[in-house]
């Protein structure tokens, strides 16, 4: 099973019909989109689903924030946290793959101001001292890293509780994976820093269970998105 993850970037635009060729195109079974913008997503919507992604659940957008969607090509469930901070943002979508087995939570971490990404990430925490001992995956766009493997993060995001995630003993897949390899998912428009702020954390029950996780970095080099592709790929 293939799960693959991408902010598309204010909802992709006039890139909408090549995102959805590029999605298409790496043939995945579950598709979790951020940035996704509900009002302007048929161009995108119609496509996948003719590809086979029948199934869709999505967040509402809240005031200027983006939304999250999840398509799959077999059934989805979803269900609060029932934490207020993330359930109603609309930047964060838990759902349920009852043919694999597992559960996943999207995760768009909120840039500003920094007191909204602190609630926000310690709401991620709880829910991840919540599923520690279920076969369950976070995935997205964090907003922070590990400096300095994952780029000169040391003032940007909220590092603190990202590694609180993993002390609630979740793994970041990638880093398991590849060790000290260095790779970037985002290149800061106004700086040129480069970070790795997209990311898979698995639950010790998932963990053996992904036997790839890697990044497709063309998309964000052809300027399609402003972030790379995530695709975590789990045995059935």
């Amino acid at each position: 099973m293939k799960l693959l993850v991408w902010n598309i970037r204010q909802g992709g635009g006039r890139r909408r019909d090549r995102i959805a060729d590029t999605i298409i195109a790496h043939d995945p079974d579950i598709v979790a989109l951020i940035e996704f913008v509900p009002t302007t997503a048929e161009p995108l919507l119609q496509p996948l689903r003719l590809a086979g992604f029948e199934h869709q659940i999505c967040t509402k957008r809240n005031g200027f924030d983006y939304a999250v969607c999840v398509l799959a090509k077999t059934p989805i469930t979803t269900r609060p946290s029932g934490i207020p901070t993330l359930d109603d943002s609309g930047l964060w979508l838990e759902v349920a793959v009852p043919a694999y087995g597992f559960s996943f939570g999207v995760v768009h971490a909120p840039v500003g101001p920094r007191t909204r990404m602190k609630a926000y990430l310690d709401a991620v925490v709880q829910v991840a001292s919540s599923r520690t001992g279920d076969p369950f995956l976070f995935v997205g766009d964090f907003n922070t890293g590990v400096g300095p493997g994952d780029g000169p993060i040391n003032n940007y995001g909220d590092v603190d509780r990202f590694t609180a995630i993993q002390g609630a003993g979740f793994t970041d897949a990638w880093r398991h994976m590849h060790g000290d390899l260095v790779e970037h998912t985002y290149t800061f428009p106004r700086t040129g820093k480069r970070y790795r702020i997209d990311h898979a954390l698995a639950s010790p029950a998932l963990l053996s269970r992904i036997h790839c996780c890697r990044y497709s970095h063309d998309e964000r080099l052809d300027r399609l998105s402003d972030h790379s592709v995530l695709l975590v790929e789990i045995e059935d």
